[in-house]
């Protein structure tokens, strides 16, 4: 069952990120899809310890991730599709993606600051609004200069990616 659920987390995670990305939100079909997939992979192998084990993960997942929702460090949608990918993975795996992730949006976070910086710099010295001129493909660089928080998917899926390549090939 390990590697069925990595790649269904794999192909979950990527099409939350996509989700995160566009809207900036994660549909609740989506965020429940880990939980019904987890526990019916569970309910076929009759793992039922597997089950208990995981579910009691869910629950410490959640209540960590719930205190960070409450500060507007993360939206509804995060925390429900985290807490589900307890279903699909190992404890330790999610609590390494977790810390990954976390440091990733830091990182992502220091570059957007960066950027907006450069950009409000650019402007001031033109004298001319560049920021019209300069688009991304869904974000524009004016949203991102509006940006508060960013969606936090952008971070989960490469540190799933990282800790699958130091978990599983290494």
């Amino acid at each position: 069952m390990q590697y069925i659920g990595e790649v269904i987390a794999f192909l979950l995670l990527c099409c939350a990120c996509l989700s995160d990305i566009k809207y900036f939100i994660i549909p609740n079909r989506l965020s429940v899809m880990p939980y019904v997939v987890g526990v019916l992979l569970y309910l076929l192998e009759l793992d039922f310890i597997g089950l208990a084990k995981a579910s009691i993960a869910a629950v410490i997942i959640f209540i960590v991730l719930f205190l960070l929702y409450l500060t507007k460090g993360l939206g509804a949608g995060d925390v429900k599709f985290l807490t589900g990918l307890s279903f699909l993975l190992d404890y330790n795996r999610i609590w390494s993606i977790l810390i990954y992730s976390f440091l990733i949006a830091g990182l992502i976070a220091i570059v957007v600051y960066v950027i907006k910086f450069i950009l409000r710099r650019m402007s001031k010295l033109a004298s001319v609004n560049v920021l019209p001129l300069i688009k991304f493909n869904t974000l524009s660089t004016a949203s991102i200069l509006n940006l508060h928080q960013i969606p936090f998917m952008i971070a989960v899926l490469p540190a799933f990616i990282l800790d699958f390549y130091v978990e599983v090939l290494l």
